[in-house]
């Protein structure tokens, strides 16, 4: 009876337990679609995004306990009725339970973030193992995700591109459950548009009392930018002629149309409002003349419904314009005609102060869409009472017969206004008002008596000196000293594009002389091996090592890093490492490189008693063991780059050296 009594009370023990098993962990059908479900895979900036497709999969199983702890494993082994021990079905099933959450945790780690939890077997620990590593950087990324869209700039980019990226970033901070305001995401877009293109816009949106939408704001920046499109397609061309000049030898009557009863209403006093230069009479302007267009020489139309005019206003030129209508006529020496669309000044007269050849490709484009060729520009300082004046960049054009004065340049370089009267015009000190020269009416023209260049003193004469030139003379300083000093001081210099690198600079300024090469030939794998100690580092890694020791063939540039904790160690690692090469080339390490160092003489018997040959650089004379030491420069500016893009502590740089060795392995050698 005790024995049935037993087994009754054993299998009736059993259904209980499972019975409470299925409770705590429901068997749920695991989902066919995972590789969807968990579409993100996990990588060093994306925790936060990652994180979030696992947390409802787990709670719609009812394994979130499993994650974070709260779920603990149950003892593996239970006391039966009888005082035995038996394996628990709890533990099997919560076993089989983790197991699967740990695979499905595997299943969405890139290789490299796998390759840092290999040996975590169990979901909590692996889950606990990411969050302690990735946790904290993803909210630096967070933060650096918001400052991007503080800092949102449209740049070059088309309104849609533009749009799609600030969406982008709003999307990621939404998915790392910081979610961005639409009405906060409108401001920053807004905020980063150009003001100039799109002020008006942005100031009727500010000012709009109904709230607006991301679709009509894409809507509306859609619209407004193929608005400024239009306008940017239209080619930027040459201005119209604003200087024309007037030559009584053209033959004929060719300005003088206006007869008869037109002839008396000019005389009369009222309509005296000066001379038209597209015709040359009087009681009228150009723009209200209706003889002869001032832009193609035809009759019945003016310049603003011209269609030729419209054609060559919007025609490609040139940088450098003189707007004059003709380049034909008398050449008057010492008469300069102010032009107030000229950005240089013009002369047919070769006779400079201060020149040299041009070498630029430009030409001067004049009224008629003429493109006159430049030969040489110079400078030139003129005289009158007690004032001078000074013409810059004055462009010699031998096939233009009129001096012509830039306005611009003029005022700016002589610090003086130029005020237009009907009859006559003044040039006046900016400062003080003073009238310095008076200029005459003629014809319709504004004329400045400032004399024959040729006639004009000198107190300087000499060619315009290059850069590289004064660059020589100032003592080979650098580049952007002497373009200082040649803006300062006013020095007159050109641009010569054959100069090419100062040879001197390169032989005076030479830190130290190239060191010989050598002339040992390396016929294969192992005929040499160079090597040396990097460290220490100024950081101890995660693992407490300050040094490493690389071998580099000579013949392949193979490369073997090891990361050692003291410099004593070097013996052993070589010897290891000499087994190792020796049993995958099959062939003996012939020679041996390093410099005089404590760890490599204790070497030094080892490779004696192997026959290898050891080669030593002498005393201070780094360049001889070269190939090692330019090795080590590669593999730590590739490692800490690593580290900087992987944000990662230098802590670390054991790992990043390691790994910077094995990518210049199978990179093409330097």
């Amino acid at each position: 009876m005790a024995e049935n009594n037993t087994n009754h009370a054993s299998e009736s023990a059993t259904p209980d337990t499972s019975q409470t098993t299925s409770q705590i962990f429901p068997v749920l059908p695991a989902p066919t679609n995972l590789q969807y479900l968990l579409s993100i895979k996990l990588a060093s900036d994306n925790y936060l995004i990652w994180e979030s497709q696992f947390t409802p999969l787990f709670k719609s199983y009812n394994l979130m306990g499993f994650i974070d702890g709260k779920q603990p494993c149950p003892s593996e082994w239970i006391d039966d009725n009888n005082g035995f021990q038996c394996r628990n079905p709890k533990y099997d099933e919560w076993y089989r339970l983790d197991q699967l959450l740990l695979s499905w945790i595997l299943s969405s780690l890139t290789d490299l973030v796998r390759s840092h939890v290999v040996g975590i077997s169990s979901s909590h620990e692996l889950w606990d193992a990411l969050k302690r590593m990735y946790a904290a950087r993803s909210r630096a990324r967070i933060q650096q995700l918001r400052n991007q869209l503080q800092n949102l700039r449209k740049g070059t980019e088309t309104i849609s591109e533009y749009f799609c990226r600030a969406r982008s970033i709003a999307h990621q901070l939404a998915l790392a459950s910081k979610p961005v305001d639409d009405d906060d995401l409108i401001t920053y877009i807004m905020t980063g548009l150009p003001s100039g293109e799109y002020g008006s816009l942005r100031t009727a949106l500010n000012t709009r009392v109904d709230p607006i939408n991301m679709e009509d704001l894409l809507a509306m920046l859609l619209i407004y930018e193929a608005q400024l499109d239009e306008v940017d397609n239209l080619p930027i061309g040459t201005p119209s002629a604003n200087f024309t000049m007037k030559n009584q030898n053209f033959g004929g009557n060719r300005f003088k149309h206006n007869r008869g009863r037109n002839r008396t209403q000019d005389r009369s006093p009222k309509n005296q409002v000066g001379s038209c230069f597209a015709c040359g009479n009087n009681g009228h302007i150009a723009a209200n003349c209706r003889t002869v267009c001032q832009a193609c020489r035809q009759p019945g139309h003016g310049a603003l419904k011209c269609k030729a005019y419209k054609m060559q206003k919007f025609d490609a030129a040139p940088s450098i314009e003189a707007h004059t209508a003709d380049a034909y006529g008398s050449f008057d020496h010492g008469g300069w005609y102010p032009d107030s669309g000229a950005t240089h000044h013009v002369t047919p007269d070769f006779n400079l102060t201060i020149q040299s050849n041009y070498n630029g490709g430009d030409q001067v484009r004049i009224g008629n869409g003429q493109g006159l060729n430049i030969t040489y520009i110079g400078t030139s300082v003129f005289s009158h009472l007690d004032s001078k004046f000074i013409m810059k960049d004055i462009l010699h054009v031998p096939s233009i017969t009129k001096n012509l004065l830039s306005v611009h340049k003029f005022t700016k370089d002589n610090d003086v206004l130029l005020e237009f009267h009907p009859q006559f015009c003044y040039v006046k000190d900016a400062k003080t008002g003073q009238v310095l020269l008076k200029g005459n009416n003629e014809r319709g023209l504004y004329k400045l008596h400032l004399g024959d260049i040729g006639s004009q003193p000198a107190a300087l004469l000499g060619e315009r000196t290059t850069q590289q030139k004064w660059h020589e003379r100032l003592g080979h300083p650098s580049m952007k000293i002497v373009q200082h000093v040649l803006s300062k001081y006013g020095l007159p210099s050109s641009f010569n594009k054959t100069d090419s690198l100062c040879e001197a600079c390169q032989m005076g300024k030479s830190h130290s002389l190239p060191f010989s090469s050598s002339s040992h030939e390396i016929n294969g794998p192992l005929d040499i091996i160079f090597s040396d100690v990097w460290g220490p580092a100024p950081i101890a890694s995660m693992q407490g090592y300050y040094y490493y020791v690389n071998f580099v063939d000579g013949y392949s540039r193979f490369t073997w890093l090891f990361i050692i904790k003291r410099k004593s160690e070097v013996l052993t690692i070589f010897r290891d490492f000499q087994k190792l090469v020796e049993r995958q080339f099959g062939r003996p390490i012939k020679a041996f490189q390093s410099d005089w160092g404590g760890e490599y003489r204790s070497l030094s018997t080892y490779l004696k008693s192997c026959g290898i040959d050891h080669r030593i650089s002498c005393p201070h004379t780094h360049q001889q063991n070269g190939r090692v030491e330019r090795k080590h420069r590669h593999i730590v500016e590739t490692g800490l780059a690593l580290l900087a893009h992987s944000s990662l502590p230098l802590k670390f740089w054991d790992f990043a050296f390691l790994t910077a060795a094995f990518l210049i392995n199978r990179l093409p050698s330097p």
